[in-house]
């Protein structure tokens, strides 16, 4: 209470907000696109369209495992720097 909330406190609330909506954003965008796919190319079951999802979700865990390293050992200001980057060049 001492220390009080801040314009940095609200920066840093809305950079956050703004990386965990995009990284909502990619998920239903994978979700969305499966379901097209799976039209489009006219897969008779599931099953092509759940592989697509399982290997995004895999993806998905490796990474945060990863970038959880790299955050112990380089600092997890760079890191978060350097995903939210990532992202944002690489969609």
């Amino acid at each position: 209470e001492k220390v009080g909330v801040g314009l940095v406190h609200f920066c840093v609330v809305l950079s956050v907000g703004l990386c965990w909506t995009g990284d909502a954003m990619a998920m239903s965008a994978a979700a969305f696109l499966t379901t097209r796919l799976q039209q489009e190319w006219g897969w008779a079951s599931s099953t092509p369209a759940d592989v697509l999802a399982a290997v995004v979700w895999v993806g998905m865990l490796a990474g945060a495992l990863a970038w959880g390293v790299v955050s112990d050992r380089c600092g997890r200001r760079f890191s978060w720097r350097l995903t939210t980057a990532i992202a944002a060049v690489g969609g």
